[in-house]
């Protein structure tokens, strides 16, 4: 109590003085930190003094005073127990529990142990295989979660200030633009728990994402999808039409009338891209009915908000389409208009 006084006392002679509380608890812990290097407070003692007037909480007065008395090579942190644990195989778990005594959730603590394993690999204080166990034991994680965690943990190593961060499929992306390694970089992906659908689908994403913004021509969209996309020649053609109907609108489409709809949009002929659409492998019957979920609703609208004259410009635009399926382009559309058959 008569050590407690004393601090008080000069505290209160230094805001005597005008010196900002600021300042002061800066000189506060500064001298606590001396009277318990020099032996003058135990660390509970020590502890106590930071929380009743050197301003701290009490976790954070616990680890500062652990700090403190830390003299290791290494800087010190508050999880160099749980660091040097999972390097050595001891103590993990009363590391752990030291720190959720003192204001981490179990939660926080996990996510910490993924880190601390990851860095330790990333610096080749531990093998990939001891971290993988390690992963595996204390981060829930299956071996294939750890091959990638690994994988990037190693290419923050090296890795350029300004490179981008890792992704699993960043290989696979390079095979598909260069054409090399492509059957490598497959078998790395599924070895390590990604089906081939998926590689397919990821490949189909990344020639999209390659001829939106840095315009892959058409004949190397079709090439990748067949060859990479698990795509046959027609289905690849009809990507092509997706992509250039993005291109143009800079809206993503998966409608393969996507150019027919945009040519009625645009007030052009439709003909060449029903044509195109026929020449791959398109039925008319598919086109019609593609052309009526897109429209119908639309030109529903204009008659119902009193836009006659849209609406008749839509569908005299839309009957000659469907004649030129070999409907009758004035009944189908009639048929829209009339009241849906309640039961």
């Amino acid at each position: 109590q008569g050590d407690t006084a004393r601090y008080e006392q000069v505290e209160n002679r230094m805001l005597e003085r005008g010196v900002k509380p600021e300042s002061i608890t800066t000189a506060m812990n500064s001298r606590i930190k001396t009277d318990y290097m020099e032996g003058d407070l135990t660390a509970d003692e020590a502890q106590k003094r930071l929380v009743d007037i050197g301003g701290k909480k009490a976790d954070d007065a616990y680890f500062k005073v652990q700090e403190w008395g830390y003299n290791g090579e290494e800087d010190y942190s508050r999880f160099l127990n749980l660091k040097n644990a999972l390097i050595s195989g001891n103590g993990v778990d009363a590391a752990k529990k030291e720190l959720m005594a003192h204001g981490y959730t179990e939660k926080q603590v996990a996510s910490k142990i993924t880190t601390l394993i990851s860095q330790a690999a990333e610096a080749g204080e531990i093998t990939d295989s001891k971290a993988t166990t390690l992963l595996k034991k204390y981060s829930d994680m299956d071996a294939d979660d750890a091959y990638w965690k690994l994988q990037g943990a190693h290419y923050n190593a090296t890795k350029d200030e300004d490179a981008e961060s890792f992704g699993k499929y960043d290989k696979l992306e390079q095979a598909v633009l260069t054409g090399k390694g492509y059957d490598a970089a497959v078998k790395e992906l599924t070895s390590h728990g990604v089906e081939e659908k998926d590689v397919q689908s990821k490949v189909r994403s990344i020639v999209t994402e390659q001829s939106v913004k840095n315009g892959m021509s058409d004949a190397k969209v079709m090439d990748l999808l067949q060859r990479y996309g698990g795509m046959n020649a027609n289905e690849a053609w009809v990507r092509t039409q997706e992509l250039e109907y993005q291109k143009k609108t800079g809206k993503s489409t998966s409608s393969d009338t996507a150019m027919v709809i945009y040519a009625v949009d645009n007030k052009q002929s439709p003909q060449k891209a029903i044509d195109d659409l026929l020449a791959h492998g398109k039925k008319k019957s598919s086109i019609a009915s593609s052309i009526t979920s897109h429209y119908k609703d639309d030109y529903l609208k204009l008659l119902a908000d009193g836009k006659i004259s849209e609406a008749a410009t839509l569908k005299g635009r839309l009957a000659s389409i469907f004649d030129y399926l070999g409907y009758n382009g004035v009944k189908k559309i009639a048929d829209w208009e009339k009241p849906k058959k309640t039961k």
